[in-house]
């Protein structure tokens, strides 16, 4: 694609879009003065009489000199320029009017590809401190990952979006943190998948071509929608806009191992490290992706490196629990869950549920199936995913509960099903025709 582009003095004008950048900053100029400065620019330093200004913007209609004065005024004061200081238009006497600085045009895919980096710098950053402040807090919560954190990560987003309406970044992450809020757990997909796709829609609308916004995209129509095909087309999408963008990578790592390419998965995430490698919910998605593919011991030391990092990294210790029951260690297991202290958000989405699975796998029936009505009576004080309460019931024996509390994960599409592939947490019911058309269903 080519796009015509001027630059003056500290700014350019992307003529095609009608858009006056400096900096980071982006302004959308109104008809009338983009018709005037686009003349200037064309002229090149020659004087545009006020003749063909007012032929060229008004047409036939026809305008006051007085008209023509102000609209000049208008585009003085958007250029920062004082009353009189002549520092980019030139008024010359009885003719017209030039321009006091060089001129440079870019009409090849250089400009363009400018053009779109400058955008892609203004909607990840802004100029407006209060909204980066907030923006930037929202993605420290975002990566604590627990359900207070991502909270206040959404409070935190919501203030940024407010104080800059078009900082593309914070929608998109907004959209981010209502996804993980669903992939958690801590809230029913049914509420929060539709508050995600409301933000990435209006990151796109401000930017069709934001690398993150596809991203997030692709990330929701693989969740909560189960479109292989459109998710991984949007991938590809971000991707080809930038490579390196470990979000993008990191939802490309996510793709594979949902379908259980584990080398694949390896191979994104850690070209997503090689950018970000202090980055600790990137290091963790490595580490489960060797706890998946049957590395177990080299899962659990990765993430024993990550708590010696970050001891209050307690998303890390949810998932050390999970990889010791997937490498056959429930005692392991039972200590590491045991050691934590009870909170009804974590307890409904990890203690419980992982607790069942422990004393299942050590023949402690009777613990399994007290613990299992423990998960029960909080489901009905607050949420409780279908998932996990499957996972309890599955581990105590009550294949058909499971089953039905597994369709009812399907009705309201829990992304967790995607994991039913590559996590043998529901041993008890793979030989049953209707856990196997689950699965199918799940990845078609």
């Amino acid at each position: 694609m080519t796009r015509r582009c001027y630059c003056f003095g500290p700014f350019r004008l992307d003529a095609d879009r009608r858009t006056l950048h400096r900096g980071t900053s982006c302004r959308q100029l109104s008809e009338r003065p983009f018709q005037i400065l686009l003349a200037l620019l064309e002229a090149d330093g020659e004087c545009v009489t006020r003749d063909a200004l007012a032929l060229r913007v008004w047409g036939a209609e026809g305008v006051t000199d007085t008209n023509l004065t102000q609209h000049v005024y208008l585009l003085r004061e958007i250029l920062g320029e004082r009353r009189d200081e002549g520092r980019y238009i030139l008024t010359i006497g009885g003719r017209g009017y030039r321009l006091a600085v060089p001129v440079s045009r870019i009409a090849s895919e250089t400009g363009a590809m400018l053009a779109d980096a400058a955008d892609a710098a203004h909607g990840a950053l802004t100029d407006n401190a209060d909204a980066l402040q907030h923006y930037c807090r929202g993605n420290y919560l975002l990566d604590r990952r627990t359900e207070p954190a991502l909270r206040a990560a959404i409070a935190a987003l919501g203030k940024a979006v407010e104080a800059d309406a078009a900082f593309t970044s914070a929608f998109v992450t907004l959209g981010r943190a209502w996804m993980l809020l669903a992939e958690y757990w801590h809230e029913p997909a049914s509420i929060a998948m539709p508050n995600a796709q409301l933000y990435v829609e209006r990151a796109l609308k401000l930017d069709p071509k934001s690398a993150p916004a596809l991203s997030a995209l692709s990330e929701l129509q693989l969740c909560a929608q189960w479109d292989w095909g459109m998710s991984r087309r949007n991938l590809d999408a971000a991707l080809s806009v930038d490579p390196s963008l470990a979000f993008a990578r990191n939802n490309a790592a996510w793709f594979h191992l949902y379908r259980s390419e584990f080398h694949e998965a390896s191979s994104e995430v850690r070209e997503a490290l090689a950018n970000h490698p202090a980055s600790l919910p990137l290091q963790l998605l490595d580490a489960r992706i060797l706890s998946h593919a049957g590395k177990h011991d080299d899962a659990i030391a990765a993430i024993g490196n990550i708590l010696a990092m970050d001891p209050k990294f307690v998303f890390a210790r949810r998932f050390l629990t999970m990889a010791y029951l997937l490498a056959g260690k429930p005692d392991c297991a039972l200590s590491e869950i045991v050691s934590e202290p009870s909170d009804d958000s974590e307890d409904a989405v990890y203690r419980l549920p992982l607790l069942v699975c422990a004393w299942s796998m050590l023949g402690e029936r009777e613990s399994a199936e007290r613990t299992y009505r423990e998960l029960l009576a909080l489901s009905r004080l607050r949420y409780v995913s279908s998932w996990n309460l499957a996972m309890g019931a599955a581990n105590c024996g009550r294949e058909d509960e499971a089953m039905a509390l597994l369709q009812n994960a399907y009705r309201d599409r829990d992304s967790a099903l995607l994991l039913l592939p590559i996590l043998p947490i529901f041993k008890a019911l793979e030989k049953r025709p209707d856990f196997t058309a689950l699965v199918r269903s799940i990845a078609a």
